[in-house]
């Protein structure tokens, strides 16, 4: 399988290499195993292949070249706040095609551009973020600032007060050396927030030998820069790695990076050190390049375009785009100490029933047992990439690979295509990410993976129902989301992304009382937060709301009926309506009585009733009398007559 890759990540801004366009043309069958001993089973098991639906948060505008409001082709990781707001950056668009800040909520609501960048000294080409406890946002631009050569800056998550606090120095190119270089990086890409309070971040590029650094900010009590350091040079030529890519610190304290590039065998490395910068060690070389001749094979991979994660005993994981059996990447993992360099999967070859997918990139999402990933290319559409899952005991046969969704790069405003920036774990246990490509104009989306529960239809039952058939309304629902009543399984048909139904038995339905109703993510093992199904009989409440006169000097009264109760209030009918005025005399309603309908529980109808002219004004009292299929009522209230 040649590498069948069609787009890359923006970080390689100083080696390009021409890639081959290879379209998956595989639609195998279903392959509903995730891993060996933990198999997800979606409702109704068919033989075929199925990507399951993500929630498109938002399409990116069209642009103009790189121009448009909202920005284009975003290709690094979101992340999600506690209170479930999304945040992201778009490398280009905006209206200096210098690229966006930007804001979405988890359900798809409330967009927002935080910043415009203008290629100037605020920076172009943003790529990541961070956001710390006190909300602050942190990110860094690969371009633009003072010098050119990229900034660090700050901003409210309101989008107020940016400031940049650290611009990066101009590139000095000085002969007989044979590469430029600078005092302390060019082109910052990533930060992580330290257990000293610090962020630490790369810089791909530059340094005192041009193959980039890793640097620390020291920030105070307010988050506000105190120091820059560069913690360690890269060199850019000869067997030392170079092209350093994101950090992680480790439980030990670590900090552990892969470079992309050189290293002792040419295919890149992964390193650790200290976070004072001392103690670099080399941790793993991985083997030289493959090509175009030979379809980029090599064994072991190259090429670590990723961000390590690290499981509660220690061991590492990442992934490499390139290289392996079939030159489309692997997923691997690692001790700290470099030793048991382990090969999970091999991307780019056949996935048994399932379509190919190659070269694996951005962010991993490590739950439980579980690793979450996407792949830039392959899939069961037009080599969009796909979302997938592998447990972490996996080994490189295709029996543990998952793909739970394809990407798309052609215009649907339901998908996207190019997930580079790899997957973010929200605090509601669901996955979020962008794709470069796709989408209603195909300049990229925002996209959530699981569901969220809306509302229930019906929402209410009375107390001794026979089997009811329920309806739930959300988003992200999948063949493999199942209805949870009171946190037991329901038996679960998909009718579509937007809603699910299920069966509740008579025997649930058997006494007055209430039931949380869910919906479970096999895939992920996210649950949405419940919605309440009240079982019961029908109360009414009947509220006078309001005493008036209109234009012809007819008395309007306007009364509220509210459904209080454990179940609907059905075939609500006002038989009739009796005002006595001051005078003793008693009119009856000549309008607004009769047939008024189904109110579910804890909803509401405002009815107007209309009487003649000729009441007197003054004290008076209206008497109501009406029915509905589970009996009867009838209330009279004291009234002021205007």
């Amino acid at each position: 399988m040649h590498k069948n890759a069609t787009l890359q990540p923006l970080g390689s801004i100083r080696r390009r290499r021409e890639l081959l366009f290879i379209f998956a043309l595989l639609l195998g069958l279903a392959y509903p195993t995730i891993g060996r001993g933990q198999t997800f089973r979606p409702n109704g098991v068919v033989p075929v292949y199925t990507s399951q639906p993500i929630a498109v948060l938002h399409s990116f505008s069209v642009a103009s070249s790189t121009f448009n409001v909202d920005g284009v082709n975003p290709q690094n990781p979101v992340i999600v706040g506690p209170d479930g707001r999304v945040f992201g950056t778009a490398e280009f668009g905006g209206v200096d095609s210098a690229g966006v800040l930007f804001s979405v909520d988890s359900d798809g609501s409330n967009f927002r551009v935080l910043h415009i960048f203008t290629g100037g000294k605020d920076g172009s080409v943003p790529v990541s973020i961070i956001q710390l406890p006190d909300g602050t946002l942190f990110g860094t631009t690969l371009l633009g600032g003072t010098n050119g050569t990229g900034v660090v800056y700050r901003v409210n998550p309101d989008g107020t007060q940016f400031q940049v606090v650290h611009n990066f120095a101009a590139w000095i190119v000085i002969t007989p050396l044979p590469y430029p270089y600078n005092a302390d990086g060019v082109a910052p890409y990533g930060l992580i927030q330290g257990a000293d309070h610090a962020l630490y971040g790369t810089a791909l590029e530059g340094g005192a030998f041009g193959g980039g650094v890793v640097f620390r900010l020291q920030l105070d009590a307010t988050d506000t820069v105190q120091n820059f350091t560069v913690l360690h040079n890269f060199p850019i030529d000869g067997s030392l790695s170079s092209g350093p890519i994101g950090l992680l610190q480790g439980m030990d304290g670590a900090l552990y990076g892969a470079c992309r590039d050189a290293g002792a065998n040419g295919g890149g490395d992964l390193y650790k050190l200290l976070p004072d910068g001392s103690g670099f060690t080399v941790i793993h070389n991985f083997n030289a390049p493959g090509n175009a001749s030979n379809s980029y094979v090599n064994a072991g991979g190259a090429n670590p375009f990723t961000y390590l994660v690290q499981d509660q005993s220690g061991t590492l994981y990442g992934t490499t785009q390139d290289g392996g059996t079939y030159g489309g990447g692997v997923l691997f993992k690692i001790q700290t100490d470099g030793s048991n360099y382990t090969l999970l999967h091999e991307f780019g070859g056949s996935e048994g029933l399932q379509p190919v997918a190659s070269n694996p990139s951005g962010q991993l999402v490590l739950k439980g047992v579980q690793i979450y990933g996407t792949c830039l290319n392959g899939g069961s559409s037009n080599g969009g990439g796909v979302l997938y899952t592998i447990p972490t005991y996996a080994s490189p046969s295709q029996d543990y690979l998952f793909e739970i969704h394809s990407f798309d790069l052609r215009l649907d405003p339901n998908n996207g295509g190019g997930p580079a920036g790899g997957l973010t774990l929200g605090p509601d246990g669901e996955l979020y990410g962008t794709t470069a490509r796709g989408g209603s104009n195909g300049t990229g989306v925002v996209f959530r993976y699981g569901s969220k529960l809306l509302a229930l239809s019906p929402n209410s039952a009375p107390a001794g129902s026979s089997d009811l058939t329920l309806t739930l309304l959300g988003t992200g629902f999948t063949d493999f989301s199942h209805v949870l009543w009171n946190g037991q399984y329901v038996a679960t048909k998909q009718l579509s992304p937007q809603q699910l139904q299920a069966t509740i038995p008579a025997s649930w339905l058997a006494s007055p009382g209430s039931a949380t109703v869910q919906v479970l993510d096999g895939i992920i093992g996210a649950t949405t937060s419940p919605l309440i199904f009240l079982i019961g009989q029908p109360q009414l409440q009947v509220h006078l709301t309001s005493v008036t006169r209109d234009q012809s000097n007819n008395v309007i009264v306007q009364l509220t009926f509210v459904s209080t109760g454990g179940a609907p209030v059905s075939n609500l009918n006002l038989a009739s309506a009796k005002l006595t005025d001051s005078s003793r005399n008693t009119v009856m309603a000549t309008a607004g009585t009769g047939a008024i309908g189904d109110l579910p529980s804890g909803s509401s109808v405002t009815v107007s009733l209309t009487f003649p002219a000729s009441v007197v004004s003054g004290k008076g009292l209206l008497r109501i009398a009406g029915t509905y299929t589970q009996g009867s009522f009838g209330s009279s209230f004291r009234v002021n007559i205007p």
